[in-house]
């Protein structure tokens, strides 16, 4: 693909415009964050957020027979920090319930346990009974949960792993903020994508331009000595030169 000069400069000032934008990104996200006051956290907002931490993340299993616990917020970090440990130690009643009867045949009525909370009146899980497709599978017990389709002869429950007395410290993970480099590849892609097909598609300005570099490899090729390549060169001209002079007349 050949560019005049008008295509040339067009291309360079595409190119440098997300260049721009992304540094113009950086700049702001820096002063964004310099310019912001620091002030501490207040009581109440530290309860509030520590009880986000909570919800979002205790009792939840993050490998076999390791559950987060004891979540707080961190200020230090500015992130939520918990342990790990037993299911037993966490303090969501609501997901402790769910991860030891949910999606778990009922033992009182034909079906399985689904919507299973901790009901503080009796201080009991309580569950409704329903079919399997009910039950969230995604924080229930997945080494006790036998589904419908597999046969009772095959189930073999498998041995509970140790859990490992030692508690660590574990840090929640942060999804990555989408930075000033990945903002420019993908300006970058847009303006390349617009950029090929607005000099590729059948227009009388774009057909001439292939003639006339059509011709010129034609030139190129000759005074080398490569007479066929010149041919084909030559053939292609002629063609592009036809279909633009077509299209031309058919647009009048």
């Amino acid at each position: 693909m050949v560019f005049g000069g008008r295509g040339i400069i067009i291309v360079i000032l595409l190119m440098v415009l997300p260049i721009a934008i992304a540094q113009n990104t950086t700049l702001n996200q820096t002063n964004q964050s310099i310019s912001l006051p620091i002030k501490a956290i207040s009581s109440v907002e530290l309860k509030a957020l520590s009880q986000n931490c909570v919800n979002t993340y205790e009792c939840r299993e993050f490998s076999p027979g390791q559950h987060y616990y004891g979540c707080s917020y961190d200020q230090n970090t500015k992130n939520c920090r918990c342990f790990a440990g037993d299911i037993s130690l966490c303090k969501n009643p609501d997901i402790k319930c769910a991860f030891e009867y949910e999606c778990l045949e009922s033992t009182s009525a034909e079906g399985y346990n689904y919507d299973c909370m901790y009901n503080k009146d009796s201080n009991e899980c309580q569950c409704f009974t329903g079919n399997f497709s009910l039950c969230r599978y995604e924080i229930s017990n997945k080494k006790l949960v036998v589904e419908p389709s597999k046969t009772q002869e095959n189930l073999t429950e498998p041995e509970p792993s140790p859990v490992n007395e030692t508690v660590q410290e574990q840090v929640a993970p942060v999804p990555p903020a989408v930075t000033a480099v990945a903002i420019f590849f993908a300006v970058a892609l847009i303006i390349i994508i617009v950029l090929t097909y607005a000099l590729n598609r059948p227009t009388y300005d774009n057909l001439m331009r292939k003639a006339r570099s059509a011709h010129k490899n034609a030139e190129h090729a000759h005074e080398i000595g490569k007479e066929e390549d010149a041919k084909e060169y030559l053939a292609s001209a002629e063609k592009y030169r036809k279909n633009a002079l077509r299209l031309k007349k058919r647009q009048k």
